[in-house]
């Protein structure tokens, strides 16, 4: 979730953060999902006024002010990348959140002013990839998902590494790949 701490935690790179106390452990299957599904990772400013900005800056004028980090989805693919083979459930939705990345993003964003957009996408599909990988092959959609995605420039070489990652444990994954390769010679 939310990251918080009284009154000003710990800081990562010199920016005060508050912190989180949600038990993602604890969560549903549906529950995880549709948290990674609606939510992306992104921080706004703790201080909302230009008055508390400035009263800040005149206390501590070597700091940057406090930011609000929002990191439900991390911490929901976390959770299923932990569960494994386990989270067998959420394939479709990853691999959903794979291919339409771009319009979700966009559709998350259009409802959070100060969202990055651009790294709120690369950080879904990147999560999205890496709970691919901890489901492996016990779902059968999940290696044409990552084979697919061997051409997207961004995310080919994530999606690269998965695929070595599972075909330690399937050897079927090699021929997909191969296949794939020589039906697109560019």
């Amino acid at each position: 979730g939310c990251y918080a701490a009284d009154p000003w935690p710990t800081n990562i790179g010199g920016q005060a953060f508050l912190e989180s106390n949600e038990d993602y452990h604890a969560k549903t299957m549906p529950e995880l999902v549709d948290i990674f599904m609606t939510n992306r990772d992104w921080t706004e400013s703790y201080l909302k006024t230009q008055k508390e900005l400035d009263a800040w800056a005149k206390k501590h004028p070597y700091d940057n002010p406090p930011v609000v980090l929002h990191s439900e989805q991390s911490e929901a693919a976390y959770e299923l990348i932990q569960r494994g083979p386990k989270a067998k459930a959420a394939t479709q939705a990853m691999i959903q959140s794979l291919t339409n990345s771009d319009f979700l993003t966009r559709q998350w964003a259009s409802h959070h002013k100060d969202a990055d957009e651009q790294r709120a996408d690369s950080e879904n599909r990147h999560w999205s990839i890496q709970v691919l990988q901890a489901i492996g092959s016990n779902s059968p959609e999940v290696v044409p998902a990552l084979v697919n995605e061997l051409y997207n420039h961004g995310d080919g070489y994530e999606a690269a590494e998965a695929l070595i990652k599972i075909s330690s444990s399937d050897t079927n994954i090699l021929p997909s790949v191969i296949a794939k390769l020589e039906n697109n010679v560019d």
